[in-house]
This record gives structure tokens, sequence and C-alpha cells, in this order.
């Protein structure tokens, strides 16, 4: 890519884009979700218990939770190693979606 300006504030720009372009390029890394999610809910001390097998290259797990497939999703838990999470915020009789994702890097 060749960049033309006559001022040289505008390269400095132009090349900080660049090199911020090239940093997220290079920290996009897929890996896959887990297969399988466990739920256990209580009603009884209002916890949802959460637990997934281990995802191969994961570094660690972000788990979610929204009020609906398509609502705003809340972190609950981020970057965390442990393959379980107990959901102790939980309101009786609400609906919850959780979202467990592997991350690596």
């Amino acid at each position: 890519m060749k960049i033309k300006s006559s001022s040289p504030s505008a390269f400095r720009r132009s090349a900080r884009f660049l090199a911020l372009l090239m940093l997220v390029s290079t920290l996009s890394v897929q890996v896959s979700a887990p297969a399988t999610l466990s739920v256990d809910a209580s009603a009884a001390n209002y916890q949802v218990a959460l637990s997934w097998p281990t995802v191969a290259g994961a570094t660690g797990y972000n788990v979610k939770r929204a009020t609906s497939l398509t609502g705003t999703a809340t972190t609950l838990a981020g970057n965390t190693t442990a393959l379980t999470f107990t959901d102790a915020t939980a309101t009786a009789g609400t609906r919850y979606y959780y979202t467990v994702t592997a991350l690596n890097g």
C-alpha cells in the first residue's frame, strides 16, 4: 500500500492506522466453542452451575449471560481458566441465556 500525502502529520496518522490494523489482524485467533455446556439450576439457592469441556488451544473462557437471545450479554467471568462457573446472581423466575466463549491469547 502506498500512502501519498503532502503533510508529514498525515503520513504519521496513516502509519499509526496501519500499525493498529496489523496488530488487530495478528490478534484475531480463532478457537472452537466448547462442544457442550451443562447447566444445573437450583431454585432453592438461586444459583446456576455451568460446566463445559476443555477446548484444544484455549487459554481461557468468557462466561456471559443475557435475558434474551438477541439481548446484550453481561460478562460474568472474563478470561477464566476454570471449566465451571456458578452464577449466584440469578433471579428466580427469570429466563437466562448463557454463552461460554473459548479464548486464545
